[in-house]
């Protein structure tokens, strides 16, 4: 079995907006502490395609 050490992540912005970004476990860890809220996320892959 393999690590999975990074992966996507698209969250929802608004209506019209979403985004995606690349991050691993610790920079996730940031991303809730800074507002990121759970309800935000849309979706995680591990393949950007």
């Amino acid at each position: 079995m393999s690590k999975l050490s990074e992966f996507w992540v698209v969250t929802k912005i608004s209506a019209l907006i979403g985004m995606l970004f690349n991050s691993y476990m610790k920079r996730m860890g940031i991303q809730f502490k800074a507002g990121l809220s759970g309800k935000e996320i849309i979706g995680i892959f591990i393949n950007k395609n």
